[in-house]
């Protein structure tokens, strides 16, 4: 089993932030069609 250890104040907030930089994001992944980021499958069929 695994377990996360989340006792004391080591958690930063949750909050929405926007990324102002979108064209390092798009030269950064290998594979893009506006407005589509695709992403090779990570899953086997077997």
């Amino acid at each position: 089993m695994t377990f996360s250890d989340t006792e004391g104040d080591n958690l930063r907030d949750d909050s929405p932030e926007t990324f102002e930089n979108r064209e390092a994001i798009i030269a950064a992944i290998p594979s893009y069609e506006e407005p589509y980021l695709k992403v090779p499958k990570v899953l086997n069929k077997d």
